[in-house]
C-alpha cells in the first residue's frame, strides 16, 4: 500500500464494527456539514456535534471500562444505523465503482478509515482512492441516491451542494487536491465530475481549525464535571 505522509490508512473494512469502533469521537468527512458554514467559520450544529464527539468517545471509554467503574455503559452511537436508501447505497456502492472505471480507464483502490498523521480526531472513509506515479492522485465519493435526486444532478450536471463539505474535508485532511463524484443509479450510466480543490478547501480549513479548537474546550468542560 502507498504510504502518505499525511495520513495512514486503517485495515479496518468500511462499514464493520471495528471501523465503526475506530470512528467514534472523530471528526469525520460525513460531519462536516455539521459544523462547517462554507466561510471559514462555524455553523449553528457545531454545538451539537461537538458534545456528540465527546460523548462518542466516554461511551467508548465506558464500554470497555465501565464494568470497572461502575458507570452505565450501554452507549450506542452509531450513524450508519441502516435504511432502505443506505442499504441500497451498499449494495450499489460495488457497481458504481465498476462504472467510473470503465468510464475514466481509472483503477480505484477500496480503503478503510484514514486518519491524519499529525492530527489523530481528523479522519474520513473514502469510497476510493486512485494512484498515480506512486502517490495518491485523487479520491473517490460515491453517492447512490433515489431516481429523482439522481435526476436532479443530471439536470444541473453538478455536485449537490449538500456534498460539498464531505468532499473538500476529505481533500482539506488528505491533503489530494482532487476528488471525483460519482452518482448512480442503477444501471445507468454514472455521473461523474472532478473536484479540484479550491478557495472552498481552503475555507473547510479554516472550519476545521476552529472547530477542533472548539471540540477540545467543550471536551475539557464536558468530561471534567460528567
Amino acid at each position: 500500500m502507498i504510504e502518505s505522509s499525511i495520513f495512514e490508512i486503517c485495515e479496518e473494512e468500511q462499514g464493520s464494527d471495528p471501523w465503526l469502533a475506530a470512528r467514534h469521537g472523530l471528526v469525520t468527512a460525513s460531519k462536516a456539514h455539521r459544523f462547517a458554514n462554507g466561510s471559514g467559520g462555524l455553523s449553528g450544529g457545531a454545538e451539537a456535534i461537538a458534545v456528540e464527539l465527546v460523548m462518542e468517545s466516554y461511551c467508548q471509554m465506558l464500554n470497555r471500562f465501565g464494568e470497572h467503574s461502575g458507570l452505565p455503559c450501554d452507549c450506542d452511537w452509531n450513524e450508519f444505523g441502516g435504511s432502505r436508501d443506505t442499504d441500497r447505497g451498499n449494495e450499489d456502492e460495488p457497481h458504481a465503482i465498476k462504472a467510473f472505471e470503465e468510464e475514466e480507464k481509472l483503477d480505484v483502490a477500496r480503503v478503510g478509515l484514514c486518519r491524519h498523521r499529525n492530527n489523530g480526531l481528523l479522519g474520513f472513509s473514502p469510497d476510493g482512492l486512485i494512484e498515480k506515479g506512486g502517490e495518491w492522485w485523487a479520491g473517490v465519493e460515491v453517492k447512490c441516491p433515489r431516481k429523482p435526486n439522481h435526476a436532479k444532478t443530471l439536470l444541473h450536471s453538478e455536485m449537490p451542494d449538500k456534498h460539498a463539505a464531505q468532499v473538500h474535508f476529505s481533500m482539506a485532511v488528505s491533503g489530494i487536491p482532487r476528488w471525483y463524484f460519482v452518482s448512480y443509479f442503477f444501471d445507468r450510466p454514472p455521473f461523474i465530475q472532478l473536484i479540484e480543490a479550491d478557495e472552498q478547501t481552503d475555507l473547510m480549513v479554516q472550519s476545521i481549525e476552529k472547530f477542533a479548537s472548539y471540540l477540545s474546550r467543550v471536551r475539557k468542560a464536558i468530561v471534567g464535571k460528567f
